[in-house]
């Protein structure tokens, strides 16, 4: 059932004038309409109203009026025309019964009439209120409805921005994962090079030790007559500092040739002069000292062993024969070609530092 056909059955149905079928299907469509159920409580108040208005009464004599006439009528004819036949008779019984009745309906729709009207005035009132409120009701609907509009907008406008915000976030920590791998890469490959530095230097360590070992031997190798006596056993930790003076120095550099300690040099000249000052006045490591300051000795033309010889390899390898060159393993020295002891080194380096100071003030003139 739909709701036009419920809503045209509504007053039969609270009127209890519809059949059990018809009353059972109105019944459930009231129950599951919600409009239909609210239209029929209207009009169960309306009836209600209808039923609480009062009855009027009819005009007193109206019913003994009707009866007198009905009586004067009815003497009337028994006394001026009993001749007539019975059939006119009951012609005239009929007509007065029916003008009787049509005087009884005239009186109830009179007061059915009355009895509507001021119904109908107060329902109006009430209608009219209804829709008053109906259309207010309307106006807040529409303005709730405006209001949702906008905090909906509002809402996807903020979830835009966050998804944004999201997404900048989410690439800026893919970037700063990325800066992480590539640090721990460079922290790995920086591990790795430091190990091999580590394991560098520790063979380093044992090839020097090693070497240390077997010139602490008694013996002399190769010492033919006539040579120079051979440079003090060189102790171990003196070959250490050694090898590290080699890391730490640029343009002076001890190196281990099979048996025997070199000094090899590199770079400019003014350079390497200096720090084979600083190596040949380390009392600490006599080797590497010695052999520091015989080099010394050829580069600045000073005293060197050998006696006549010494002025040849001046000439070679002096001021005028070495030109700022850079060059690798050209300048080497044997530890067996080192100086003395620890006084005459002393003394000979002093005499070197004043040869090397007079060389650089006539550079300067």
């Amino acid at each position: 059932m739909d709701c036009m056909r419920c809503r045209s059955l509504l007053s039969d149905f609270l009127e209890a004038s519809l059949p059990p079928r018809a009353r059972a299907a109105v019944a459930a469509h009231v129950q599951a309409c919600g409009a239909c159920a609210t239209e029929a409580r209207r009009i169960e108040k309306t009836l209600a109203l209808v039923r609480a208005a009062p009855r009027e009464e009819p005009p007193p004599g109206l019913a003994a009026a009707v009866v007198a006439r009905l009586g004067a009528e009815a003497e009337a004819i028994a006394a001026g025309e009993r001749g007539r036949v019975a059939s006119a008779r009951a012609m005239r019984w009929a007509t007065a019964i029916a003008a009787s009745l049509l005087l009884g309906l005239a009186v109830f729709a009179a007061l059915r009439e009355h009895g509507w009207r001021r119904w109908s005035d107060g329902a109006e009132s009430r209608i009219a209120a209804a829709r008053a409120d109906g259309d207010a009701l309307r106006r807040e609907l529409a303005d709730a409805h405006r209001s949702a509009e906008a905090a909906a907008g509002e809402i996807a406008a903020a979830l835009a921005s966050a998804r944004e915000q999201r997404q900048e976030h989410e690439a800026a920590l893919k970037r700063l994962d990325d800066a992480s791998c590539e640090r721990e890469r460079e922290l790995a490959a920086l591990k790795a090079s430091l190990a091999a530095s580590r394991r560098e230097t520790e063979r380093l360590t044992a090839a020097i030790a090693k070497l240390a070992a077997e010139r602490a031997a008694p013996e002399t190798r190769g010492a033919a007559p006539g040579d120079a006596a051979p440079p003090p056993a060189v102790e171990p930790a003196e070959l250490a500092a050694a090898g590290t003076a080699a890391q730490a120095r640029a343009n002076v550099i001890f190196v281990i040739n099979g048996d025997k300690l070199e000094l090899r040099t590199r770079g400019p000249r003014d350079r390497v002069v200096a720090e084979l000052f600083a190596v040949a006045a380390d009392d600490a490591n006599s080797a590497t000292a010695d052999l520091a300051l015989s080099a010394l000795e050829n580069l600045l033309g000073g005293r060197a062993r050998g006696g006549a010889d010494a002025a040849p390899a001046a000439r070679r390898n002096g001021i005028m024969g070495w030109f700022n060159e850079r060059f690798d393993g050209a300048g080497g020295e044997d530890a067996r070609d080192a100086a003395g002891g620890t006084p005459d080194r002393r003394r000979i380096l002093a005499e070197l530092e004043d040869l090397w100071r007079r060389e650089q003030e006539r550079s300067k003139e």
